[in-house]
């Protein structure tokens, strides 16, 4: 029997309060009489960050969400790249194209969503880092992304003044740009993407030539090999690895538990919430490197249960739902706590 989301929800609901059973994931009854939710495998690398430069993914039969990494340098005198994430300020770095890809009818892959997640462009003086797209905003000079193809210009990404938030370290690709940036760092001459101001370049983006087509081809697709064939021949039980876009654990076992895709909007609104504006400070960064650390393993034990599947439920509507609902209205803060009241709760304090 098919459900809406709605339909699961309130299912879940009934569960959790424990009245009746979720019947909105499909289940196997496992010989000691137990029923275990299965769920599409995936296969996950998630070892990446700004530090040692790999690329990370989360590869399903059909389709995968990525996070490939490109070296980014400042230019310029003066010029530095800015990142919390990078501990302060660096001439060198990495820029992140995150986006999903799906296998191609005769063979291959396409992308089908592209962000460009970068550090701040800036410059320094006196210890003090000055935004350049702020810069620029504030002197109505034309900003913004300009895509290179060897020599060639083609195509630019305006920063205009008003709409586009200088403080947000992510771009998000319409789907004609995707396409163009794809295909340009798949199968054209050197690509790049450089910050240009009035014509003038202060830093760049630049995947070393082949690399794309080498992690797509040798990465990515043998990865949704493998998850395929995992489907085929062993139907993968709840477990937090399954259920991941990139490293959201239980929430997405939460959701995926109730039967929700890994699309769903509570899934989504946190991973915003996650990448944005959490990601921007020093004490979110550590909440977010824990939940790395420790969380796998408390998604797997609760996963492997009736009785830990039954909490993964509450956790649903305890602190999922309300975090995600307070990250829509734009209490972040709010939502930050109660999402560290959930660690709390389920991890522990943190040990000295």
């Amino acid at each position: 029997m098919k459900h809406s989301n709605a339909r699961r929800r309130l299912l879940a609901a009934l569960a959790a309060m424990g009245v009746g059973t979720v019947t909105g994931v499909r289940a196997q009854e496992g010989a000691t009489g137990s029923v275990e939710a299965t769920t599409p495998c995936v296969e996950v690398s998630y070892l990446g960050n700004l530090q040692n430069g790999l690329s990370n993914y989360a590869a399903r039969a059909d389709s995968a969400d990525f996070a490939f990494l490109a070296p980014m340098t400042a230019l310029g005198d003066g010029m530095t790249l800015f990142s919390e994430g990078l501990g302060g300020a660096a001439r060198q770095s990495y820029g992140t194209f995150k986006g999903r890809a799906s296998r191609r009818e005769g063979g291959g892959l396409k992308v089908e969503t592209l962000e460009i997640q970068a550090p701040f462009t800036a410059y320094e003086q006196d210890g003090q880092f000055y935004n350049i797209v702020g810069m620029a905003h504030e002197q109505n000079a034309p900003v913004g992304y300009v895509l290179m193809s060897g020599a060639t210009s083609i195509g630019e990404i305006v920063f205009e003044k008003g709409v586009f938030d200088p403080n947000s370290a992510i771009v998000g690709l319409d789907t004609p740009t995707a396409a163009l940036v794809s295909e340009a760092m798949l199968d054209g001459p050197d690509f790049k993407v450089a910050l240009a101001v009035g014509g003038q370049f202060y830093s760049e983006i630049v995947p070393t030539p082949g690399s794309f087509r080498k992690f797509f081809d040798d990465v990515l697709l043998p990865a949704m090999d493998t998850a395929r064939r995992r489907d085929a021949e062993t139907p993968c039980v709840a477990d937090a690895g399954q259920y991941d876009d990139l490293n959201c654990f239980l929430t997405s076992a939460c959701c995926a538990v109730i039967g929700l895709r890994d699309s769903c909007w509570e899934l989504e609104t946190l991973r915003r919430f996650r990448d944005g504006w959490l990601s921007r400070s020093a004490e979110g960064r550590a909440d977010i490197a824990r939940y790395y650390r420790e969380a796998p393993a408390v998604a797997r034990r609760l996963a492997g249960s009736e009785g830990g599947r039954r909490e993964l439920l509450a956790l649903y509507w305890r602190y999922i739902v309300p975090s995600a609902v307070l990250t829509r209205i734009g209490a972040n803060r709010a939502a930050h706590l109660l999402y560290r009241r959930m660690m709390l709760n389920l991890l522990g304090p943190v040990q000295a």
